[in-house]
């Protein structure tokens, strides 16, 4: 699903009256074909450098990073599959580390690469950028690093409602079709994601597009992205070699293997009764009423699944807060925040000495003419704050 053409102009914010913005920010497009993976553009295509895993390039990554870097070489790991999420951390260095086990800090380019098109692949995504505002010809390469900026012609609506400071959320069908309509438009067929917000080494894929369908036809899901302050949003990008759907990769990529369990808990959470309200308030300002309901679900999920297990064929670990971030599609202060306030609103409206009628009152009320997106927080946190119970 390549992607050709010069960039357009450099990223700038416009206010409107309406508390609507039109923006025009950078892309930076991944090409994920088949594995995770960076690629930088090699002096000598006909080459592909491996070398063995350093203590320095180890050096500070977490568990979940040296995980990833085992996924993407699954093939030479020891142990079975199922025992990789019990095995501590200096295991898992040692293991990368064993010359006998063959871990590259790259990785071998797919079968079937033909050698003059094999490219050189970086496991950091630091070291990864192809600059492609040249007309340089980069055909049948199998992964690639695309930098792109929609122009102003192609600027897109956002607003920044329920968003963190200096953030934007913008409609993702906007955001493909301004890069479709735009002289670096993406062809061909394959999925597109971004980096999941409780780990950039997951990817939450939003849209699977086919070279034979239109935009408008296509479903997006979530519907809209989290345009970081930096305007810079990464869209990652999974191609498919042939027909409409994805070819299976050859080796399990971290980001795949996540994915098919935050696939899982999405389908688990979309079978509860109040799933479909609590996605139509999403990113929303709500009256009182609403905005404890929405806390509700999201207290309720993380109640009923956090820690508990994945059907045998998805994993054999246990759900992590994590996973369920990012099934929710909220962020790590989004879910806390929901947990404390469920927290505080029982502990004031439970029948008993504590009981809060003003609490109740607040938290009932339906009818407000401009309800503020942060105004039954910041009113439960200083009645908790004010009101201390002794326990």
């Amino acid at each position: 699903m390549p992607n050709e053409g010069n960039g357009g102009s450099e990223a700038s914010v416009r206010r409107n009256a309406d508390r609507r913005s039109t923006v025009s920010f950078r892309l930076k497009v991944f090409d994920l074909s088949r594995q995770q993976s960076f690629v930088r553009e090699s002096a000598d295509a006909h080459t592909t450098m491996e070398q063995p895993y350093t203590e320095g390039d180890l050096k500070g990554l977490k568990r979940a990073e040296l995980v990833a870097l085992i996924n993407r070489q699954l093939n030479r790991w020891p142990l079975p599959r199922g025992k990789l999420s019990k095995v501590n951390m200096p295991e898992l260095r040692a293991k990368l580390l064993d010359p006998a086990l063959g871990f590259t800090n790259t990785n071998t380019p797919l079968p079937g690469a033909s050698n003059d098109t094999a490219p050189v692949v970086a496991t950091q995504p630091g070291n990864a950028e192809v600059d492609l505002n040249s007309n340089r010809e980069f055909t049948r390469v199998h992964q690639w690093t695309l930098n792109r900026t929609l122009p102003r012609e192609g600027a897109l609506h956002t607003n920044s409602e329920s968003c963190e400071e200096g953030e934007w959320r913008a409609n993702a069908r906007e955001i493909i079709s301004a890069l479709q309509n735009s002289n670096g438009r993406l062809f061909g067929s394959g999925r597109i994601g971004v980096p999941a917000p409780f780990n950039p080494s997951y990817t939450e894929y939003f849209v699977q597009m086919v070279a034979t369908e239109p935009i408008e036809t296509l479903v997006f899901e979530p519907q809209c992205l989290i345009i970081p302050k930096s305007n810079r949003l990464n869209l990652r990008v999974h191609r498919m070699n042939s027909g409409n759907e994805p070819k299976e990769p050859e080796i399990e990529s971290g980001f795949l293997v996540g994915q098919l369990e935050v696939n899982w808990l999405k389908n688990t959470i979309r079978k509860r009764p109040d799933y479909a309200t609590f996605e139509a308030n999403r990113n929303k300002i709500l009256q009182n009423i609403d905005r404890v309901q929405y806390w509700r679900f999201a207290f309720a999920v993380d109640k009923q699944l956090h820690k508990s297990s994945y059907p045998s064929e998805i994993s054999s670990s246990k759900v992590s807060k994590a996973a369920i971030h990012a099934a929710l599609q909220m962020r790590t202060t989004a879910l806390a925040e929901a947990i404390q306030m469920v927290r505080i609103i029982d502990l004031y409206t439970t029948e008993g000495a504590n009981f809060s009628a003003e609490v109740a009152l607040e938290i009932g009320k339906s009818d407000q003419e401009d309800p503020k997106a942060t105004g039954l927080k910041a009113f439960l946190l200083n009645w908790e704050k004010t009101h201390p119970i002794e326990l």
